[in-house]
């Protein structure tokens, strides 16, 4: 709803020289997934689409209009890759299938807006991530997948901010069947 912000802040790390932008996309599988949402109410997600496109033209506008450092010297240099981003809901509780079918929906509508890279970030719950990995995988295979999990020190050592354990999550991980092309972590 404030796509001159959005560009701004996308311009700003370009500016500043990002090697990559993300989409500001993180909390629409939430939107999506949550039945009191007016979002997931619109049936074939075409407002998720809508939504998803505008955000990859965002980052893009931003991405290929980097100012140069020097105005008086304009240098080459390569622009940011843009690559999608979907955050956790960050609840429990929902329906298995309606979470799957909304990361499904998701992937679905970037890989159709033209992103290639795909980045699950602050993952932190190993049933949402599995459900979250099969979605993507079956809706947008060609997506490259890269997964961040958010940590902290627990008392078992490090787990996610709802307790479970690092060895679970990466567990989870060693289940998918197909390699992603990045494990990290984020907000920790």
């Amino acid at each position: 709803s404030r796509p001159d912000e959005v560009t701004a802040v996308h311009a700003e790390f370009a500016e500043a020289g990002a090697e990559v932008l993300q989409t500001c996309s993180f909390g629409l599988v939430r939107l999506l997934a949550e039945p009191s949402s007016a979002l997931s109410a619109l049936g074939p997600e075409a407002e998720l689409a809508a939504l998803i496109k505008q955000s990859v033209r965002l980052a893009n506008q931003a991405a290929r209009c980097p100012a140069s450092p020097n105005p008086t010297q304009p240098t080459a240099v390569a622009l940011p890759t843009v690559i999608g981003c979907l955050g956790p809901t960050g609840r429990t509780g929902f329906d298995e299938g309606r979470l799957e079918a909304a990361y499904g929906a998701a992937a679905h509508a970037f890989y159709a807006a033209g992103v290639t890279v795909l980045h699950l970030e602050t993952c932190l719950d190993p049933g949402e991530l599995r459900l979250a990995l099969r979605g993507i995988r079956r809706a947008a295979p060609e997506l490259e997948l890269l997964v961040s999990l958010t940590l902290s020190m627990g008392q078992s050592g490090p787990e996610t901010p709802l307790g479970v354990p690092l060895g679970r999550m990466l567990r989870e991980l060693d289940h998918h069947p197909q390699p992603l092309a990045m494990v990290g972590i984020n907000c920790s």
